[in-house]
């Protein structure tokens, strides 16, 4: 009995991880720059933060009682409990990474490559990783300036068997990395930084607020109605 109850659940934790890996999520770069006021690392649900001269890569992960940092990261940066991200408006798939470039006035932009969330159960164990992939050449990206509430919105789409793995145990935690083969290139010496928080509609320098669902939803009913109407009048003439 003993035995098929460990196979059992043997089988039951194959189904699970079969189930997220088969369902993957992704994350997509907006190309939408958000402004929510405010300064400086203490206003924002900072992960990752990296900072030196020419390139910049690191990671934050989570060994169970405390952060871990590697490469380039600095001491801004944290891993963040499901607990925290949910206390600041994140869940399902409102969920957003920013992007804040942070560079003295001779660097205007820096050129971002691939980097990787992970997502830790309490222990530090990984529960899934999900990759952003940038397009060939790298995404040049402007700078704002100062750290604080700006950046270029990334979208995170978690699949619904994701979702129910990593908010289910609001002492998961959420870490990132940069690869040193992926390192952010045409840096200064200033900090880039990610941080957390839900989709936000505020536009920001150079940017264009991004559509709520509730509006694409209203636009999509007045276009069909165009349409409809568009045809009402050919078949009168």
């Amino acid at each position: 009995m003993e035995g098929q109850h460990m196979r059992t659940a043997f089988i039951a934790a194959v189904w699970a991880a079969a189930s997220v890996s088969s369902q993957a999520g992704s994350i997509a770069f907006t190309g939408t720059s958000v402004d929510l006021g405010g300064t400086g690392f203490g206003n924002v649900l900072n992960v990752l933060s990296v900072a030196h001269k020419n390139t910049e890569y690191g990671s934050v992960t989570w060994n169970g009682s405390a952060d871990v940092l590697g490469g380039d990261a600095t001491n801004s940066s944290k891993t963040q409990s499901v607990a925290s991200m949910q206390a600041s408006g994140i869940g399902g798939t409102n969920f957003a990474v920013y992007f804040n470039g942070n560079e003295p006035g001779n660097a205007p932009s820096v050129t971002l490559h691939d980097f990787t969330l992970h997502f830790l159960d309490s222990a530090g164990l990984s529960l899934f990783d999900l990759a952003y992939t940038a397009p060939v050449g790298g995404l040049n990206i402007s700078d704002f300036g100062g750290t604080g509430q700006a950046g270029w919105l990334f979208q995170v789409m978690l699949s619904g068997a994701e979702q129910a793995l990593f908010y289910g145990n609001t002492a998961n935690r959420l870490g990132m990395s940069i690869a040193s083969g992926q390192a952010i290139e045409l840096t200064a010496g200033g900090a880039e930084n990610f941080f957390l928080g839900p989709i936000r509609t505020d536009p920001g320098p150079g940017g264009q607020p991004t559509p709520e669902p509730a509006s694409l939803a209203v636009w999509g009913v007045l276009a069909v109605g165009l349409v409809a109407a568009a045809k009402r009048r050919q078949a009168a003439i």
